[in-house]
């Protein structure tokens, strides 16, 4: 060992005996043995249930989707308790944009937000989202007529065989609407900011689940595909709510999804999880731990 090495050793070694996150080797993941290599799952019978979201999730980075399942993320944070409360405001459909930020802003007090500053900061923010939704609703009346809020799906919609697992969808869908054609839309209403591309919203693997269900007919309001809608309330401009639409799915485009669906399934049963960058590395709640990450490399 040279000098410098031999220096270098030193003081890891002391600064392990100080408890210094990252200084003992043992913490090293190219030092530690494998756990195990045996797959999650090796039943061929096997049915994986997945939310839509979460096989967005899968196929945007499979990495986050185990770790996210596996606790390394709290869904009890105030955004997502926020995103939730605005999710059931907008289901009711009777109620007028009054009377919606009356109701957001009885609840608000009780939320727990750290400073007042930023609770204050964002009931604005949700006032505007209120906003934004009730143009939206109105201005779309003339092609969309609604049919129901907030709808359960639960279905299968891949069957278990040799060359893969079976898939049973389970979520809820903010919105199902008819189009002049007589087709049933899924909609999914976003608060986020930053709306995703024209040409990723056709590959949005979320609404093409849910057309997937509707074309299974898993939806009791009929059983063709007329196209999904995302509709991003915390992204307004002069022409209302920034939208993105998926076009409607076809006979080949729905087996196209299938066989996404279908291997996006078969890689929950690992052992090996990618780390993919994507756009939705910056806000991931486990990036800490994403080896693709500066902040979660390790020695």
């Amino acid at each position: 060992m040279t000098s410098h090495g031999s220096c270098a050793a030193t003081q890891l070694a002391r600064l392990g005996r100080s408890g210094v996150p990252g200084a003992d080797p043992a913490q090293w993941h190219t030092m530690t043995a494998l756990s195990t290599e045996e797959p999650l799952w090796s039943d061929p019978e096997h049915v994986v249930t997945l939310s839509p979201s979460t096989l967005q999730m899968l196929t945007d980075c499979p990495l986050r989707w185990l770790l996210e399942r596996h606790g390394g993320s709290d869904a009890r944070d105030v955004r997502s308790t926020v995103g939730s409360l605005l999710h059931a405001l907008v289901s009711d459909s009777g109620k007028t944009e009054g009377q919606l930020i009356n109701d957001l802003e009885k609840v608000w007090e009780d939320l727990p937000f750290e400073a007042k500053w930023y609770s204050d900061n964002e009931l604005s923010r949700h006032r505007e989202m209120l906003e934004t939704f009730t143009r939206w609703r109105t201005d779309s009346r003339t092609q969309l007529t609604e049919i129901a809020t907030e709808i359960d799906v639960d279905g299968v919609i891949v069957e278990p065989g040799p060359d893969g697992p079976g898939v049973q969808v389970r979520g809820r869908l903010d919105r199902l609407e008819r189009d002049q054609a007589g087709r049933l839309v899924v909609v999914d209403l976003k608060t986020g900011k930053s709306p995703v591309t024209k040409d990723d919203a056709q590959k949005h693997a979320q609404l093409a689940t849910y057309q997937l269900a509707v074309a299974a007919g898993l939806l009791p309001h009929g059983d063709e595909p007329g196209g999904g809608r995302l509709v991003y309330l915390g992204k307004a401009g002069a022409a209302g709510a920034t939208e993105r639409e998926q076009d409607p799915m076809t006979p080949d485009t729905r087996t196209d999804w299938l066989g996404t669906v279908a291997a996006a399934a078969a890689a929950t049963a690992g052992p090996q999880f990618a780390a993919r960058v994507n756009d939705g590395c910056a806000n991931c709640p486990v990036r800490s731990s994403c080896p693709a990450q500066a902040v979660g490399e390790r020695p």
